[in-house]
């Protein structure tokens, strides 16, 4: 059966729950996989919470793509979680303002108060995560979700996310830079301090075709196919993982 065929020893172990109208996430799946799976894949569904992910021992890739899940999220503890994606879910911004002024770009902290809520969630219970995406959600603003913002507004939330976690080598669509490390360091000292927020009128106006993810994927940086892997796939989309990959992760 597929259930038995994911337990073969030696080998990568992959499940798919994939567009199975789940609501809440088996019980039994920490259970039967917890030993040896490596990547759960549980996009579209409807999950609304991760309660019930149970405990893993050997997890690097948790994939949640397309689900009812918001900020509050409450992850187990995965110390093997290296991998993390969380594209078209229900993750809100409590009016994520910045000024536009690089070094002093932070109007408050409460600003932040609902993405904080869920990278808080993020750095206590996935410490190695090394990789997170978080595009289609309205608290990164990446230009999908009809909001009206700016390249400005997509690397003032890179720059928070950075400082939140600190081993993150890959966000969204490409890798962390060294410069975009040292300019988070720069705001840390700003972003609890209250600070004027710039009137609309005064915002900069966003190119219209801007937009974070690459104008093109290199085939050749893909490493995800990569190794001896076994499959166990349920559901009706034939696609895999949709992560993008680059020889800086």
């Amino acid at each position: 059966s597929p259930m038995a065929s994911a337990e073969q020893a030696n080998e990568k172990i992959e499940l798919r729950l994939i567009d199975r109208d789940l609501n809440e996430i088996p019980a039994s799946l920490s259970e039967t996989y917890g030993e040896t799976l490596e990547t759960l894949d549980l996009s579209y569904n409807v999950l609304t919470n991760v309660s019930n992910l149970g405990q893993w021992k050997s997890l690097r890739e948790l994939i949640l793509d397309d689900n009812l899940l918001d900020e509050a999220a409450q992850f187990p503890s995965i110390p093997t979680l290296e991998t993390l994606s969380l594209n078209k879910n229900k993750i809100s911004k409590k009016s994520l303002q910045f000024m536009h002024d690089t070094l002093a770009m932070c109007s408050s902290f409460q600003k932040y108060k609902n993405i904080d809520i869920l990278l808080q969630s993020i750095s206590k219970n996935f410490p190695n995560l090394r990789f997170l995406s978080l595009l289609n959600n309205k608290a990164c603003p990446d230009g999908m979700t009809g909001e009206e913002e700016d390249e400005d507004d997509y690397q003032n939330y890179r720059y928070l996310v950075i400082l939140r976690l600190q081993k993150l080598r890959f966000l969204d669509s490409r890798p962390i830079t060294s410069q975009e490390r040292q300019q988070a360091i720069k705001i840390a000292p700003f972003i609890t301090k209250k600070k004027p927020v710039i009137a609309e009128s005064d915002a900069s106006t966003p190119p219209s075709d801007y937009t974070p993810l690459p104008q093109t994927a290199k085939e050749s940086d893909h490493r995800g196919t990569f190794g001896t892997s076994r499959y166990v796939y349920f559901g009706r989309h034939s696609e895999g993982n949709r992560f993008i990959r680059n020889a800086d992760l």
